[in-house]
């Protein structure tokens, strides 16, 4: 029985001998997580949690564990409206990104983009 060669693509990636590209599985850091969302409502203003959720693409337990540090932290807020709960980002959260991205341009890292 022959063994299916394996071929790389033009990403790197290994292809399978259906010629499918495998997937590459990465974590984001922490601080990753929390850019992501901080992003996520700075780029539409206040917003409920799933859009959150979805433009950071987290999961749920990783976006209720963010939320609350990044309140805990004054970078972000939680407005109680009649429409329901949602978060706006904070002058505080401002200056953090402001900060995240002016160390990624003094290294040359590219800034991740959201949506």
């Amino acid at each position: 029985m022959a063994i299916p060669e394996v071929q790389e693509s033009r990403t790197g990636f290994p292809l399978s001998p259906s010629g499918r590209e495998g997937f590459k599985t990465t974590r984001r850091s922490l601080l990753e997580r929390y850019v992501a969302v901080l992003q996520a409502v700075e780029s539409t203003g206040p917003m409920r949690r799933t859009r959150i959720l979805y433009r950071a693409n987290l999961t749920w337990e990783e976006l209720k564990a963010d939320l609350r540090h990044l309140s805990e932290a004054g970078l972000i807020r939680e407005l109680l409206w009649k429409e329901g709960t949602f978060y706006a980002i904070t002058d505080l959260g401002l200056q953090a990104l402001s900060h995240y991205r002016e160390l990624c341009r003094s290294v040359q890292l590219q800034t991740p983009i959201i949506g």
